[in-house]
This record gives structure tokens, C-alpha cells and sequence, in this order.
């Protein structure tokens, strides 16, 4: 008997509460299908609770600890001199590397701290720390080819305010690449294990969750409806391709829809360079 094949999609910083709101509401209907057939639960993730340093618990099945990734970058010794994480310098083999050894054909894509990409037996597309104009696949030749298809890794531009309504275009834009791509090489590839990140996730909910929640002290209830539906608008989008590509996996196929942490609220920030303590001593 064959082996059934196994699906991961990868929401990156998904809030576990507007997820289980909004599927019960109708407004994820294809999460919806997911939590009503099997199991949604809360996962712990790393301490800290940061991207890199979950990814790559992920990615090794290994704790901080042992792979070493506690933030993007790392000071090299005896400097104060920063430089980025790469997937060659953490411990641990990752997951598709492992299957590659047993002889299970991988596709792996746009998963963070992939970069550069390693061998494996199938493909690899690289996620989150990816520099841009680099061959970001393996094999190498994929990156040219896809890129004549108008698949890119990163967004066009960092958020900032005045570039809102772009911004928001962009990452829409992106997430249709990721979701079409997907789909195309689930169709055209060979695998036994297949994963895509939807990184955007995670960003949209660092700028716009003040837009959402009316608590917020940062709320404005003058922004534009499309601000305060962002959150919304995105995860519906996702939820759509979630749906894509569950349908191309086909019925023999163990789905797993998973998070590094969740997201929530943010109403005080401490800039440790910046704090200093005045100490008064009575004498």
C-alpha cells in the first residue's frame, strides 16, 4: 500500500482567535471545512516567540538551543558587526532533507529561513531572508523560469504610510503569485510532501490591526473601510487558496494547516537603547 502524501500551508503570525471567529462566521469557509473534519488547537511555539526562531524549530524538529536562531541576525564574535541568518549556519537537518535521504520527493516553498537553498529531492523555492536578484531554487535553473513567470519571493517595497493603498495591492498581488504557483507545480511536480508559506499574513496584522480594533488606542474611526477590513480582506484571500490548493492535493493526502505564533495587539513599545534608569540613593 502507498503511502499517503502530506500537505502543510504555513500562515504565517495567523491570530488563532479571528481565525476561529471567522471561520465559524462563514467568512474562511475553507478553514472552516478543515477545523469541522479535524483538529484546531492552540500550538506553543518557541521561546522567544519570534519568526526565525520558530521557522527553524520547525524546519530541524530541534529546539533553540540546539539550532542556535534567536533573531534575523547574529553578532559576529568579538564585533558588534550584524550579519543574516542563513539556512547553511543554523544545526540541525531540516525536514525535507531528511525525507530527500528516505527517498520521498519534496516541494517546498517560500518558507522563511530557507535561504540559500539546499538539495533536496525535488524542488525548492526559498522564503523570508531571501535577498533580492539571487537564484532563490533549487535545482537553480527553476528561479529563471519561474521569474519569466512572474513569480518573485520578496514584495516590492518595505510599509510605510503614504504608500498604504500600494501596499496593500502588492501583498494581494503576491499572495495570488504564491497561490497560482503553487498550484501550477503541484500539478506539473512529482512529491510526496509539499508546503507554501503565506508570509503576508503576519506583516498585514503589525500594520493594520489598530484599524480593526476599535479598543486600540490608535484607532481612527476616520480611516478608509478598506484599512479597517484589511486583516479580513487578506485572510479571505488566503482562505481562498487554501481551498485551490487542498482541492489539487486530491483526497488521499494528510493536510496540515500550521502558524510559528499567533498575532494580537500592540499598545507599548520599550526601546532599551534608548531607556536609562535614574537610581537615587538617601544617604
Amino acid at each position: 500500500m502507498s503511502l499517503r502524501k502530506t500537505l502543510v500551508i504555513g500562515l504565517d503570525g495567523a491570530p488563532f482567535e479571528l481565525i476561529e471567529k471567522w471561520s465559524a462566521s462563514g467568512e474562511l469557509p475553507n478553514l472552516a471545512k478543515l477545523i469541522d473534519k479535524g483538529c484546531f488547537s492552540v500550538l506553543r511555539s518557541t521561546i522567544p516567540v519570534h519568526s526565525p526562531t520558530a521557522w527553524a524549530s520547525y524546519i530541524t524538529g530541534v529546539n533553540p538551543g540546539k539550532h542556535g536562531v534567536f533573531d534575523f541576525v547574529r553578532r559576529e564574535e568579538d564585533s558588534y558587526q550584524l550579519r543574516v541568518i542563513r539556512a547553511d549556519q543554523y544545526a540541525g537537518a531540516s525536514l525535507w532533507r531528511l525525507l530527500s535521504e528516505h527517498g520521498r520527493t519534496v516541494g517546498v516553498m517560500n518558507v522563511p529561513m530557507t535561504y540559500p537553498p539546499e538539495p533536496v529531492n525535488g524542488f525548492l523555492l526559498t522564503g523570508l531572508g531571501t535577498p533580492d536578484y539571487v537564484p532563490y531554487s533549487y535545482p537553480p535553473e527553476m528561479s529563471e523560469e519561474l521569474n519569466e513567470q512572474g513569480y518573485r519571493v520578496n514584495k516590492k517595497f518595505f510599509f510605510t504610510p503614504d504608500r498604504q493603498d500600494e501596499w496593500l495591492e502588492d501583498i494581494h498581488a503576491i499572495t495570488e503569485i504564491r497561490g497560482e504557483t503553487a498550484v501550477r507545480l503541484m500539478q506539473e511536480q512529482p512529491w510526496d510532501f509539499f508546503m507554501v508559506v503565506f508570509r503576508n499574513s503576519d506583516e498585514i496584522c503589525h500594520f493594520y490591526w489598530h484599524h480593526m480594533d476599535e479598543t486600540h488606542p490608535e484607532h481612527d474611526p476616520q480611516a478608509p473601510a478598506q484599512y479597517k477590513m484589511a486583516i479580513l480582506d487578506l485572510y479571505k484571500h488566503i482562505d481562498r487558496w487554501v481551498g485551490h490548493i487542498i482541492e489539487t492535493a486530491g483526497e488521499e493526502c494528510n493536510i496540515i494547516i500550521m502558524s510559528d505564533h499567533g498575532a494580537g495587539p500592540l499598545y507599548k513599545d520599550v526601546f532599551l537603547n534608548s531607556f536609562s534608569v535614574w537610581v537615587i540613593v538617601s544617604r
